[in-house]
């Protein structure tokens, strides 16, 4: 019997085609494993490079992270699906690594913080509790006050703040909060973990990273681009920087014309920095919107306040008085006539009367201000200092000297007691005193004020500061006085180099200092070298002033004598 031969089955050939396509998924597996931990590494190294990215970097980042995690997911076996939920405001239906980048794209990590309950309809309240203390306040401008020192106007400003510490603590906390208010409105505009940082420097005082954000939003444009840049202006202010305050409010005022706030921020810092065209166009528009408002109150006083001043600033006193007096009763009104902002308007509008001569009208004013601060604040405040030394300087300049001295005396008092006895305030006083004894003759004690005065001003100003050279001017018109022109003239000579320095050649100054050293020359029969320095100070202020001043008849007055005894001479 034959046994059947076995049949062997040949083997099945390969399917090529299936096995090309298994190792090109595999490597492209890989591939966007590999790329995605390369995105990843170069997202660590950008945030560490950025640590604060603007707008379009944060985009940026969020997309390559999320490319970056559906490279890692892909690898990934298993499946996941997202649907958005139905009131969205978009429908979306994906699965895979596109749900994950997705995922990761709409929902960042840094953003994925805990957030309270919503609560519709409603933004969400405020929660700023701020960890800034008052002594660190006071710190904080203690040490604004050693880095602006040289700067008479800031300066000034902190210690204002200083002299009334409770109140500008208070003020502080809330622009705090008005910041952090602001920042949680455009929450839905910056990155989440940037606003938390922000807010919690805020509660610690410190207002940099707050400031960045809003400059961010500022560089768009509308209301909330409006809000951002009113917001960034006044964290610049605060920390005395008027040059990058200004701008801000400028753009502000821009993008809304009619907003009162950003009207008044800018006038006033307009004010500041001395842009008086740019002052009065905001005062003057804010002006007439309290006015349409129809209301006797504050906000309508302040802004009177503000343009009568600017108006004095520019010697425009006609326009000043008006808005100084109603300004003045209406805060008498609303506030009662023992208020301290009442008395504020009252050495106001004082000083406006003082610039004029208005004697008679100055002094009472001058002295019910005095009365309501020593009552309101305290006979020692800086405010009550300021008072004397009003009426004090009122005094000299009629010739009451006697009634005088006492109230430069006890301002001296007070601002050695408050400030320290090296202050450069207290060098003004110092000097007012001597110009008092000096305009009774009394030389041997305004001798020693002038040099404490000009001492003081040295040390704490440095020797080329504008206010040591009136100190030298001041001093060497002493030794003019007495004939004493060897110690005159190299006092007269530094006074001029620093003012044209620290001011510029034609400023007002100058020709005063230019005058000054030419009266020395003509006292010593020096009329050549007398009639160049004239005829510039003369130049000067004609080109100041075209419409004349008083120093300019002081100082063609004083040529016309030279030219006189020159032509007696010939």
């Amino acid at each position: 019997m034959t046994t059947p031969t076995q049949t062997r089955k040949k083997p099945p050939e390969p399917n090529r085609l299936a096995e090309f396509l298994a190792m090109l998924e595999a490597r492209t597996k890989l591939l966007a494993f590999f790329f995605g931990l390369c995105f990843v590494a170069v997202l660590l190294i950008l945030a560490i490079g950025f640590p604060h990215p603007t707008t379009f970097q944060y985009t940026v980042f969020r997309i390559t992270l999320a490319l970056a995690a559906a490279g890692v997911a892909g690898v990934i076996p298993g499946m996941i699906h997202l649907k958005m939920q139905p009131n969205a405001r978009l429908l979306l239906h994906a699965g895979g690594a596109l749900a994950v980048f997705v995922l990761v794209y709409l929902f960042p990590p840094a953003d994925m913080r805990s957030q309270p309950a919503e609560n519709k309809g409603n933004p969400p309240a405020s929660t700023f509790g701020s960890i800034l203390t008052i002594e660190q306040y006071k710190n904080d401008l203690l040490e604004q006050h050693e880095r602006y020192f040289q700067e008479k106007q800031k300066r000034e400003e902190i210690e204002e703040k200083l002299a009334r510490l409770e109140e500008s603590y208070q003020e502080k906390l809330q622009l705090l909060q008005d910041a952090q208010k602001k920042l949680q409105q455009m929450a839905g505009i910056l990155p989440k973990e940037q606003l938390a940082q922000a807010e919690e420097q805020l509660a610690q005082g410190k207002t940099e990273l707050a400031e960045q954000l809003f400059d961010r939003v500022g560089e768009e444009s509308g209301q909330t681009a409006a809000q951002a840049l009113f917001q960034s202006g006044r964290l610049a202010e605060d920390r005395l920087d008027y040059t990058k305050a200004m701008r801000q409010y400028t753009k502000a005022v821009t993008l809304e014309e009619e907003n009162p706030d950003y009207l008044l921020a800018a006038g006033e810092m307009a004010l500041t920095v001395a842009d008086y065209n740019r002052a009065q166009e905001w005062l003057k528009k804010l002006l007439e919107i309290r006015k349409a408002e129809k209301k006797e109150d504050s906000k309508l006083s302040l802004v009177l306040d503000r343009l009568a001043t600017l108006y004095q600033y520019q010697g425009d006193y006609k326009k000043a008085e008006p808005l100084f007096q109603r300004s003045l009763a209406i805060n008498e009104k609303n506030l009662g006539k023992d208020h301290p902002d009442v008395a504020a308007t009252l050495n106001n509008l004082g000083l406006l009367y003082h610039a004029q001569s208005r004697y008679e009208e100055a002094e009472p004013l001058y002295k019910r201000a005095l009365e309501i601060r020593e009552e309101k604040l305290g006979k020692d405040h800086p405010d009550v200092a300021q008072s004397l030394n009003n009426l004090a300087e009122l005094y000299r300049e009629q010739g009451r000297y006697e009634e005088a001295e006492p109230f430069y005396k006890r301002s001296l008092e007070i601002k050695e007691k408050s400030l320290g006895k090296d202050h450069p305030s207290v060098a003004t006083t110092l000097n007012n005193l001597a110009l008092l004894h000096h305009a009774q003759g009394r030389y041997e004690k305004a001798e020693p004020l002038y040099k404490r005065s000009l001492e003081i001003r040295e040390n704490k100003l440095g020797k080329n500061h504008p206010d040591v050279a009136q100190s030298l001017n001041n001093l060497a018109g002493l030794y003019d006085a007495q004939g004493r022109y060897e110690e005159a003239e190299p006092l007269y000579q530094r006074s001029l180099e620093i003012v044209e320095k620290s001011l510029g050649k034609e400023h007002p100054d100058v020709a005063t200092s230019l005058n000054n050293l030419a009266g020395l020359y003509y006292a010593q029969g020096r009329y050549e070298e007398a009639k160049p320095l004239y005829q510039r100070a003369i130049a000067i202020m004609q080109e100041k002033f075209p419409d004349g001043h008083p120093n300019l008849d002081t100082f063609q007055a004083n040529y016309d004598a030279l030219k006189k005894k020159m032509a007696e001479k010939q």
